[in-house]
């Protein structure tokens, strides 16, 4: 994770709201593995984490996009310590590396 938060911290505000939206996406896709289908029951506890999730990285753009002091580091420190809470740490650390390896393409690291 220590190579995504030193890509992350080279990123401007805008660059790092696009990888930001990018994370939240994929997310979105490791959520659907805690969803009750068929007979399968589901997962709530991590249903409310991967929420959790979702309502850090919003918090952040908004944070960055009225210039607010939210460091990247506290950001990440708080992302990782619910996901560990709520089960989903490899969710998160699987998502974060989707979104890295998006960076390059997408003209984000320069």
């Amino acid at each position: 994770m220590e190579e995504i938060l030193d890509a992350v911290r080279k990123l401007d505000w805008q660059a790092q709201i696009e990888w930001m939206m990018d994370l939240g996406y994929q997310l979105t896709v490791y959520a659907r593995g805690a969803y009750p289908l068929d007979h399968a029951p589901g997962n709530l506890n991590q249903l409310l984490g991967f929420n959790e999730l979702q309502h850090q990285i919003y918090g952040r753009i908004r944070t960055l996009r009225r210039c607010d002091a939210w460091t990247i580091e506290s950001f990440f420190q708080g992302l990782s310590g619910k996901a560990a809470h709520y089960g989903i740490a490899s969710d998160l650390e699987a998502a974060l590396k989707r979104s890295h390896a998006s960076m390059p393409s997408a003209g984000l690291i320069q």
